[in-house]
């Protein structure tokens, strides 16, 4: 299943995809129906900048930019 959200004053476009995955009890392996990478997630530097303007210029706590972020995007940062 993929859910897509356009922003309305930009072109950009993000992809949020849920791969079921199931746990086998006769070979005891869990199985998914496409590879899931390892691999930690990092965002790039729009995001990067958006939370630096947020909390240097308009003075907003990291708090309030995880919530925000969250919230709006579903993007969960880590303190």
């Amino acid at each position: 299943m993929n859910s897509t959200f356009i922003s309305s004053n930009t072109n950009k476009e993000i992809i949020k995809e849920i791969i079921e995955s199931g746990y086998c009890s006769d070979c005891r392996k869990q199985t998914s129906a496409k590879t899931i990478s390892k691999k930690d997630v990092t965002f790039g530097d729009n995001i990067k900048m958006f939370i630096n303007f947020q909390v240097t210029i308009l003075k907003h706590s990291y708090s309030t930019v995880q919530k925000f972020l969250q919230i709006m995007y579903g993007i969960e940062i880590s303190t």
